[in-house]
């Protein structure tokens, strides 16, 4: 669904998508090209000049979720975020699955075992953490830098959610002593980083971003990542 550029027009309103998202109520926020009314997922979905000829974008076959121009499709293939890869010289397939030979056990979801078996199996589970783990403590720490973000957030609960978490972590880190750069070089490592929000407060609370690295791991192709925050001053 088309959306109007907004009030008045004007650079920033020529600039975004004017594709309308249904299921937000809102217009879509992607940057558009140069002369373009729709960002290249939206092109896709929309009927008109811009989606024909040479400009025709199609759903990419290894994920739908986004699209690629039609004419460059086997290239596209080859560096899609979504292909298979197998010939990296540190992978190694199913590495951590304790099964002999071929064999693949069946998955099976918990909402399909009877209650029974499910219950048991929860008893098992906390029985095993109940003997191996201590009591966990619940600690809560601030760091006011981020917590002066959060004074000035506008945003959804759930992102304030996500700052109060980077606050106390990144306090912990602090407490433990391990955002001292200056004393000590650090490499930082990220799993499942997201858009990356963590890692961009992280480099604003070491002591010297010179003597850091900082490592970004994820599977998934987040929009609206940090990644041009996270630069070296």
């Amino acid at each position: 669904m088309a959306a109007g550029s907004g009030n008045g027009g004007g650079v920033h309103a020529q600039k975004v998508c004017g594709f309308f998202l249904q299921h937000k109520g809102r217009p879509c926020r992607m940057l558009v090209k140069a002369g373009r009314r729709y960002c290249g997922q939206h092109l896709v979905e929309e009927n008109s000049e811009e989606t024909t000829g040479k400009h025709k974008r199609i759903p990419c076959p290894l994920d739908p979720k986004h699209s690629c121009f039609e004419h460059r499709l086997d290239h596209h293939l080859t560096i899609c975020n979504a292909r298979v890869v197998t010939d990296l010289p540190h992978l190694r397939l199913n590495c951590n699955l304790r099964v002999c030979g071929e064999y693949m056990p069946a998955k099976v979801s918990l909402s399909s075992l009877p209650d029974e078996v499910l219950l048991a199996f929860i008893t098992k589970l906390e029985r095993i953490h109940a003997d191996a783990i201590d009591a966990v403590r619940e600690s809560i720490m601030c760091l006011d830098a981020v917590e002066a973000v959060i004074a000035e957030c506008c945003g959804s609960p759930s992102m304030v959610r996500h700052l109060r978490q980077t606050s106390s972590l990144l306090a912990h880190l602090k407490a433990a002593n391990l955002l001292d750069t200056a004393t000590n070089s650090t490499c930082y490592v990220e799993f499942g980083a997201g858009r990356g929000q963590l890692t961009k407060s992280l480099t604003e609370a070491v002591t010297d971003i010179s003597k850091a690295l900082f490592v970004l791991i994820d599977r998934g192709a987040q929009r609206y990542k940090y990644d041009t925050k996270l630069r070296y001053k």
